[in-house]
């Protein structure tokens, strides 16, 4: 497990699943899914979740007369032909998740057995898992699959069978129904002819199967490709073919012959051919090997990995793959000879610029056809060459750059982008994304040269795009930012800003006093159309002085301003009082008093004495302006001193004082007078209880008064600053 693990680190960063430049680089993290449609036949090929770019099951074939053809890797020291080359075929020989292998030449001549036909007790069976395994190094053997090989062996015609006991080996000899499989690549006779051996020169040629025909007979291939059971413990004329299971998860990767492991460099596909044997290159149990790989480079540059600790493996070289989003392998090869210590490789000067895996590792190359191997890889995303990003301001699109922002064009960028902020010319906005995603397009050519239309909009409340890894995001109307890290070039059509759309006049505006009112806060004034500052309005009413004021809407960020209406406010007045101003009045004298103000009585809002109402059954009003005439009783309940009368008026105000003495020292009775109080502050004196003869109550003219609650408040606060 911990081997196939290592193999899909190789994979794990083609789907860049995690943020550039953030992974430990350490294999084994990660994994995905087969690459099987998207790799292509390299003199290097990875495995990648068991498939292998260039190694296949064998053509099928229902007919003798038809050769066997397949695929061959080369493993130990010699050629195997390649019968499943995952395990699924469903064969007696296979084994799920392992490629099932034959030799392509025999290994020795030998009988079966000297006493029967029992694969379990067998000869050939210790011959192969004794002395033939001993010639496969010691992790050629560890990537075998210990194969259950059953007890019940088919026998002819698969009517009997003949009793067993089950065993689990390395190696092992086909089965009857193994050479009868079409899956395989077998006829209706098995078709594989054995090449021919120097060593085992013979006009025999015949094969052993494990199958036993029954106790001293064992089922065995001809020359000619026919099956026939023949005796076990006859004379050593039949040849032995070995086969086993091969651990995927033990092959990193395949070879073509004649492709050169040193100098790192591009890997193509020279080498392959028809007949190419591929020769695996296996993960050995060393799990120490450490480097730190920088995460990007540009076309044609140096690249340093610092190696810390190798194991304790035996390598003679340190290699580098570089591998593409497919699970190509586009660049491989020595990098500096094993060891600790600094390597370097140059990035080829004709690869395309893009994102990649780059993956490290100690590695022993073997002559011949031995199956070289690797220690644990170090892998990590890599950048190579960079990526551009191009939204061009053009004439025209009411567009800008932001203070703070990045240039519109940033080119060979190897991880994060510089962020760009578009700013909208005043009077212009960026309307919201209403248009869907797919219309976006990603162009080649310079967007001027061709005339394309502005970027659109996208749907619902989304307002942020993602194409090639970069955010093009509406921050408001005013404002554009462009983000992220690109994972390809990304060359769009210009940002257009939108001119801001009108707006209706203000209607129902009413001029009062010192006041606009049926404002709200989406309007402004000012005091002339032309004024360089406009005033935001308040909700209900506006308090402002006399004259004529021009209110519109305010500009948004979508809409301009709107034309203004003008409006007259009329003037807030000061009104005067013709008689009581000033005056005074003496406790206990049983008189009334009587104010004259010029404010009309209709007008006529409130009274109060010293900030206080005073309640209606206090005094009487007459018409003829304002004429107020306080009765005897609350005039004698104020206190001795100055008071102050405050009369509000919806268009104004008047204030005046009045002074209470205290009685005087009366030394004789006085004989018939009627007490008088005299109005010391005018000029002609004239008594305060003038009947006028137009008593109307108080209570009838406050109760016809409809006065505005918007006047009133407004009085009171004038009222506050007197």
């Amino acid at each position: 497990m911990r081997n196939k693990i290592v193999k899909k680190a190789f994979a794990a960063g083609l789907s860049f699943a995690t943020v550039f430049g953030m992974l430990p680089a350490i294999s084994g993290t990660a994994s995905v899914d087969a690459m099987e449609n998207l790799q292509t036949v390299n003199d290097i090929n990875l495995n990648i979740d068991g498939h292998i770019s260039g190694i296949g099951n064998p053509t099928s074939t229902d007919s003798s007369a038809t050769a066997w053809t397949g695929s061959k890797i080369s493993y130990a020291g010699r050629e195997w032909y390649v019968l499943d080359v995952d395990g699924y075929l469903g064969g007696n020989s296979s084994s799920q998740g392992d490629m099932l292998l034959l030799s392509a030449q025999p290994v020795e001549t030998m009988t079966f057995d000297s006493l029967s036909s029992d694969w379990s007790t067998s000869d050939i069976r210790n011959y192969l898992n004794v002395d033939f395994l001993a010639g496969f190094s010691n992790i050629e053997q560890g990537a075998l699959v210990n194969t259950e090989i059953s007890g019940y062996n088919t026998t002819s015609g698969e009517s009997t069978t003949y009793p067993s006991v089950a065993t689990y080996d390395k190696v092992f000899l086909l089965d009857l129904n193994d050479v009868q499989r079409a899956e395989y690549g077998f006829g209706s006779n098995s078709t594989l002819i054995p090449v021919e051996n120097e060593s085992l020169t013979s006009t025999w040629n015949y094969w052993w199967l494990r199958s036993p025909e029954n106790t001293i007979s064992v089922w065995e291939v001809s020359n000619n490709g026919y099956t026939s059971p023949y005796n076990a413990t006859n004379f050593p004329t039949d040849l032995v073919r070995p086969a086993m299971n091969l651990d995927l998860d033990s092959v990193l990767f395949t070879v073509a012959p004649g492709t050169v492991k040193s100098d790192f460099g591009l890997v193509g596909n020279n080498n392959v051919t028809d007949n190419t044997v591929w020769q695996t290159t296996l993960i050995s149990d060393d799990s120490a090997f450490v480097a730190t790989i920088p995460s990007g480079a540009g076309i044609g540059e140096n690249v340093s990995i610092d190696v810390t600790n190798v194991g304790t493996g035996t390598y003679n070289q340190t290699s580098a793959m570089l591998t593409d989003m497919d699970g190509n392998v586009v660049a491989y090869g020595k990098i500096g000879d094993e060891g600790i210590g600094t390597k370097s490789l140059t990035i080829p000067n004709t690869i395309s610029k893009g994102y990649y895996q780059l993956s490290v590792f100690e590695e022993q190359i073997n002559n011949g056809s031995a199956a070289d191997y690797v220690s644990n890889v170090v892998t990590s995303d890599f950048v190579v060459g960079g990526y551009d990003v191009n939204i061009p301001i053009i004439e025209g699109s009411h567009v800008s750059l932001g203070a703070e922002s990045g240039p519109a064009f940033q080119e060979n960028l190897l991880g994060a982008m510089e962020e760009i902020i578009f700013v909208a010319d005043s009077g212009y906005f960026f309307p919201e994304f209403i248009a869907p995603v797919q219309n976006f397009s990603i162009i080649e050519q310079d967007p001027l040269e061709i005339g394309l239309p502005p970027i659109p909009p996208m749907s619902g409340s989304q307002q942020a795009i993602v194409i090639n890894g970069i955010t093009i995001e509406r921050l408001d109307a005013s404002h554009i930012k462009v983000s992220g890290t690109p994972t390809a070039d990304v060359i769009l059509p210009p940002l257009m800003a939108m001119e801001k759309l009108p707006q209706a006049a203000p209607t129902d505006l009413e001029g009062g006093v010192e006041m606009i009112i049926n404002t709200t806060t989406a309007m402004e004034y000012a005091a002339t159309l032309d004024a360089d500052e406009w005033i935001a309005c308040e909700e209900g009413s506006t308090f402002v002085d006399a004259g004529d004021w021009y209110v519109r809407y305010q500009e948004t960020d979508t809409m301009k301003a709107s034309d203004a209406a003008m409006v007259t406010v009329t003037p807030y007045m000061d009104y005067g009082f013709t008689q009581g101003a000033k005056g005074e009045y003496t406790t206990g004298s049983g008189a009334t008093m009587k104010f004259v103000c010029e404010g009309p009585l209709e007008n006529l809002t409130d009274i109060s004495v010293d900030d206080m109402y005073v309640d209606e059954d206090a005094f009487t009003l007459e018409s003829g302006s304002t004429i107020i005439t306080f009765n005897a009783d609350y005039m004698s309940g104020l206190a001795v001193g100055e008071h102050t009368l405050d009369l509000a008026y919806t268009d104004g105000w008047a204030s005046t004082t009045f002074t209470v003495l205290s009685a005087p020292v009366v030394t004789e009775e006085p004989e018939d007078k009627t007490p008088v109080v005299e109005n010391l502050s005018n000029e002609t004196k004239e008594e305060t209880t003038v009947d006028t003869g137009d008593s109307t109550s108080v209570a009838g003219y406050i109760a016809m008064m409809t006065l505005s609650g918007a006047g009133a408040l407004y009085l009171l606060k004038k009222k506050e600053t007197l």
